[in-house]
C-alpha cells in the first residue's frame, strides 16, 4: 500500500531469500512507527558507550573540525617541563590544544602538551638543561655550567638558590672529588649528564663508599622514582629508586641495545619498545609533557621511532 512494486529478481538464490523474508506490509509500518516515537527508551535503538581512547580520539577530531566564530583563541602551550613530575594516574590522550567555548557557550577543558623534543634550530644541545632540556634563562632561574663537566642546568632544576660567583660543580663532579670515584647512574648507562644522589643509598653507610647516583632525567620519567615535596628547593634526594619495577631491568633498550638501568616503554597503543629515558632524547624521539587546565597533574609521554615525528640522531656517551 504506497509502496512501488519492485520486479522480482530471478535466479536459485533469490528463489531462498522469498522462502525465509517475506515484503513489509501496513502492519509492520504501523509497528515501527510506534516503535520510533519512543527510540531512547528501546534499548534496540541506544548507541552502546564509546571506549575512552575512542571518546578522546572523537574529542580530538571535535577540536579540530570545529568551526565556531565565538571561539577563543588557542592558550600558548608551556615552554618548559616541569622539574618535579606528579604521580598521578590521570587520563588524557596528549595533544596540543587550550581552552575553548562550545556551542553552548561554556568553556571546555582541553589537554595543553609541550613537545619536550625533539628540538629543531638548536645550534648547541650542550648549552640546554640537562634536566628539562630547554635552553632559556631568566631573572632568579639562570643556567649554570659546571666546572669540571660542563653540565648546563637551570637553577630551578638542580636546586640551585643563588648563582656561584666562583667555581661550581654539579654533585657528580664534588662526589668525585671526594671520593675518587666517577658516579654513575642506576637507571642507565649514559656517563655524563645533572646527577643527585639518591634514598637511601646503599654507599651512604659509612666508610667513606661513594654514593648512589641517578639523572634528574631518568628520575622524572621513571614512574617509580620521585622527589618529595619538601625537597624540591635541593632537588635531592630522589627517592624509591630501588623499588623500582624488576622488569623495567629485564627490558633491552631498542637504542643502546643495553639491558643496563631502567627502561620506559612507547606511549602509542600497545607498542612495547623499550628505551632508556635519556637515550630516547639523545635520539630525537618524540617526548611530550602533557597537562590540564585547573590540575596539577601531568602525563609524560614517549614515543619509538616508528611512532615518532622526524628523528634526529645524535652521539651518546653509554658506559663499554
Amino acid at each position: 500500500q504506497g509502496f512501488p512494486q519492485l520486479p522480482r529478481p530471478e535466479g536459485f538464490w533469490w528463489q531462498i531469500l522469498d522462502s525465509m523474508f517475506r515484503r513489509v506490509d501496513a502492519e509492520d509500518l504501523r509497528v515501527l512507527k510506534n516503535q520510533l516515537k519512543k527510540v531512547k527508551e528501546d534499548p534496540a535503538f541506544k548507541i552502546p558507550p564509546m571506549g575512552k581512547k575512542y571518546c578522546n580520539q572523537w574529542q580530538d577530531e571535535e577540536k579540530i573540525h570545529l568551526d565556531d566564530p565565538g571561539s577563543q583563541a588557542l592558550i600558548p602551550t608551556p615552554s618548559t617541563s616541569p622539574v618535579v613530575k606528579n604521580k598521578s594516574k590521570g587520563a588524557g590522550a596528549g595533544g596540543p590544544g587550550a581552552e575553548r567555548l562550545g556551542k553552548s557557550g561554556k568553556q571546555r577543558k582541553i589537554n595543553l602538551t609541550s613537545v619536550l623534543c625533539p628540538k629543531v634550530d638548536v645550534p648547541d644541545y650542550s648549552e640546554l638543561c640537562d634536566v628539562c632540556f630547554d635552553g632559556e634563562s631568566q631573572d632568579g632561574n639562570m643556567i649554570v655550567f659546571c666546572d669540571s663537566c660542563n653540565v648546563a642546568v637551570h637553577q630551578v632544576c638542580y636546586g640551585i638558590p643563588v648563582v656561584p660567583e666562583g667555581p661550581w660543580l654539579c654533585n657528580k663532579c664534588k662526589e668525585k672529588e671526594r671520593t675518587g670515584i666517577v658516579p654513575k647512574c642506576m637507571l642507565c648507562p649514559v656517563r655524563n649528564g645533572a646527577m643527585k644522589p639518591v634514598n637511601p643509598s646503599r654507599g651512604s653507610g659509612g666508610g667513606g663508599g661513594g654514593r648512589d647516583f641517578v639523572h634528574l632525567f631518568c628520575s622524572q620519567w621513571i614512574p617509580e622514582t620521585f622527589i618529595r615535596a619538601e625537597d624540591t628547593a635541593k632537588m635531592e634526594p630522589v627517592q624509591n629508586v630501588h623499588a623500582v619495577s624488576k622488569d623495567r631491568f629485564r627490558l633491552l633498550c631498542s637504542i643502546c641495545k643495553q639491558r643496563q638501568g631502567a627502561c620506559i616503554q612507547c606511549s602509542h597503543g600497545m607498542c612495547a619498545t623499550a628505551f632508556h629515558p635519556l637515550c630516547a632524547r639523545a635520539t630525537g624521539l618524540l617526548m611530550e609533557v602533557v597537562g590540564y587546565e585547573d590540575s596539577d597533574d601531568i602525563d609524560l609521554k614517549v614515543y619509538c621511532p616508528k611512532h615518532s615525528k622526524r628523528p634526529v640522531k645524535r652521539a651518546l656517551e653509554i658506559e663499554p
